[in-house]
């Protein structure tokens, strides 16, 4: 039987033999020519399972567990974990451990989904505190201290358990209701109509009568559930941005909780420039002023490094780091960290063998080994040579004959909005200055990818995020420098003429096509072709076509089918009625019947219409994620759900942040948002309907 089936291998390596180039993870950037990956050996040659002689990750007692002691002798911590089910498994088991069922967790609400799914698992009880917004770029800033604390002051008032509002968000007829003293049982709210509601999840719309509601605790709960068992922070985010981990830390301890530190995308902090005096212990404990030093000292010691400090050394007791993400190692691994002894360790392994697959990969084990062992050493080296390629690249990009259209979030940003430290290894390209509301992350993403064969990590509503590492490449650093300088003249070119109807192309868009003509591509360098320093085309200079090969052909089949989805998004829109949608600027664009393929928006000074995506929605939950999950849900219409209790997740992936959680009141900002994102063509996702035309709802 000669079946057809999708060949993923054969894509695989086709696009791997492209000139197409990675600004994303992994951090080893398919560098098999260099040499620390080249003696790597072949993986089926290495992967084994548990045989005699080689341990068990669940029950380790020989080589695993010397290596792991090993890893957190480099790191300076008490225990370190490998992990071959990601970060994901790292976040889970250590917000499981801190946090036992029923109990609470106070969360920073853009944290990744896997901590969303660690307190659903446990029936937590979640406490949100909201990150600073950076206004200038739209995007997320850092969480501050004062904040936490005033969470866990609130927390721990024992003459006060909390307030719990049952009434809808006009005032509607289902009543407040403040439960205070020392015991949380069950209480009992009559409505007007008398009418028995039953539980509150009853009441299927937040502002109808709710009638009699009871609110049950259970027999054996006390106002004991409402105290916070842990902190749970994002730092840095995925845009790099760092928050005031030790002033946290210090808050954190000062009321007995401990802090989990997702610090995935930072797993390059500990071998930044300057920080190898943090191995063995606390950076901080060894400071000889470490008790009187101020926050200027604190900055000061910061700005003398090129990467961030880790939060292994500001005091956080439980790190994750994802290694794939920005280091050379295999898509998957990750390291869990334990630092102190405010963690119960037994909790935590065993909680770790809960989430991680019971037949861990050799193949990644040793390829986590193998790159703390380079990290170690090699590694650092490279690290410091990174440092000066990238400060050349960020250089050449806000000099006088840098970026004008296209902003380069720098570190500038240090200071206000709660952000502390910023990792300036993520390049972050913001568009919201390119003078025309069309051009957004998507556009600038797509014209990257098709035009100049380099992929983002990702893109949001109005910029793209470039994951870059140790092991760049000048080469690719180079063509990075040279797309955007080239992109950004042309979009200088085109609001300068403006007046005069000069418009400009998007991706596909260099000739007048045929009905279904995917049209062609400009010339891409030949894999090693670098540009001439400084060297920037004229806007609309175009070379001469050529044959495009089998990866280039795939890059135009993707074009055809954003193009699609695009184009089914339109139709949405219109069907629903939400906004009239804007003619978008997509790459791989198909013409029809004698359309000119330069037809394009002028570029006039408009700033158009912004949902402000980095202002996280602050939904009321009315029952735990855990709770929601358990009851029947039911399908609605996106536009009819204003109201309703959700009873899945919305969220952009990447990075995966819920703006909303199962349980939670579905708002018409919620709905105005996904409608938003949905426009601007980003991957709006978790819910069951892939179109997101519908939402899942509890009651019918």
């Amino acid at each position: 039987m000669n079946k057809k089936y999708p060949k993923l291998y054969d894509q695989l390596t086709s696009y791997c033999q492209s000139d197409a180039y990675p600004f994303h993870m992994p951090g080893h950037k398919r560098r098999t020519d260099a040499a620390f990956l080249a003696e790597f050996p072949n993986p089926y040659g290495i992967d084994i399972t548990e045989i005699d002689g080689f341990d068990n990750l669940h029950h380790a007692e020989g080589i695993l567990k010397e290596s792991m002691k090993w890893a957190a002798s480099v790191y300076g911590t008490e225990h370190t974990y490998y992990l071959v089910n990601g970060s994901t498994c790292g976040v889970l088991a250590a917000v499981c451990a801190a946090a036992g069922p029923g109990g609470t967790v106070l969360m920073a609400r853009n944290s990744h989904k896997s901590a969303y799914h660690a307190a659903a698992l446990q029936n937590l009880n979640i406490r949100y505190v909201y990150p600073e917004v950076m206004d200038e770029f739209g995007l997320q800033g850092g969480i501050l201290p004062e904040e936490i604390e005033k969470i866990l002051k609130s927390s721990g008032d024992r003459e006060s358990c909390g307030n719990l509002t049952t009434g809808s968000e006009d005032g509607g007829n289902c009543g407040d209701l403040i439960i205070s003293g020392g015991d949380c049982g069950g209480l009992t709210i009559s409505g007007e109509d008398g009418e028995n509601c039953g539980d509150l999840m009853t009441c299927v719309r937040a502002e109808e009568t709710c009638g009699n509601l009871t609110i049950s605790a259970g027999t054996d709960k006390s106002c004991e559930d409402s105290r916070i068992s842990a902190v749970f922070i994002t730092s840095p985010t995925y845009d790099g941005v760092v928050s005031d981990v030790r002033g946290i830390a210090e808050v954190c301890h000062r009321y007995g909780v401990p802090l989990i530190v997702d610090e995935a995308h930072g797993a390059h902090f500990p071998f930044g420039t300057e920080q190898r005096f943090g191995q063995g212990k606390h950076i901080f404990d060894t400071a000889s002023d470490a008790e009187t030093e101020d926050a200027a000292a604190r900055g000061k010691i910061i700005s003398d490094r090129t990467f961030p400090l880790s939060a292994l050394y500001c005091g956080a007791d439980i790190v994750i780091h994802s290694l794939h993400k920005t280091l050379p190692a295999f898509t998957q691994t990750a390291l869990l960290h334990v630092c102190g002894e405010r963690v119960d360790v037994e909790k935590l392994e065993y909680y770790l063998q809960v989430f991680q697959t019971s037949s861990p990969s050799y193949v990644m084990m040793a390829g986590i080994e193998r790159c703390v062992e380079y990290m170690a050493g090699d590694g650092r080296r490279e690290m410091e040579r990174f440092a000066q390629r990238l400060g050349s690249l960020r250089a050449s990009l806000r000099g006088p004959d840098g970026l004008r259209r296209l902003r380069l979030l720098e570190r500038s940003a240090v200071g206000p909005a709660g952000v502390y430290d910023l990792d300036e290894s993520k390049i972050i390209v913001s568009t919201r200055f390119a003078g025309e509301s069309e051009i957004g992350g998507s556009w600038l993403a797509g014209r990257l990818r098709e035009i100049y064969h380099l992929e983002m990590e990702m893109c949001g509503a109005d910029y793209v995020t470039a994951i870059v590492t140790l092991m760049d490449t000048e080469e690719g650093l180079e063509r990075l420098r040279h797309a955007l300088l080239e992109i950004d003249r042309e979009l200088e070119a085109g609001f300068e003429d403006g007046q005069n109807e000069k418009t400009m192309r998007s991706p596909g868009q260099e000739k007048r096509g045929e009905p279904g003509e995917i049209l062609s591509q400009r010339k891409i360098s030949e894999p090693g072709e670098v540009l001439a320093q400084g060297e920037i085309s004229k806007p609309g200079e175009l070379s001469e076509p050529r044959e495009l090969s089998e990866p280039e052909k795939l890059s135009e089949q993707r074009g055809l089918l954003e193009q699609e989805k695009l184009s089914e998004q339109r139709e949405l829109l219109e069907q629903e009625k939400l906004s009239e949608p804007r003619e978008l600027l997509e790459p791989g664009k198909l013409c029809g019947p004698g359309e000119s393929s330069t037809r394009r928006p002028r570029l006039t000074q408009t700033t158009g219409h912004f949902i402000d995506s980095a202002r996280l929605p602050q939904p009321r939950a009315v029952c735990s994620i855990h709770e929601a999950l358990c009851r029947p849900a039911y399908s609605r219409r996106m536009e009819d759900c204003e109201g309703r209790i959700s009873g899945e997740y919305v969220y952009l992936y990447p990075p995966g942040i819920p703006i909303l959680a199962p349980g939670e009141i579905v708002t018409r900002e919620i709905l105005d948002v996904i409608a938003d994102y949905r426009r601007r063509g980003l991957s709006v996702q978790g819910l069951r309907d892939h179109t997101a035309r519908e939402l899942r709802v509890i009651g019918e």
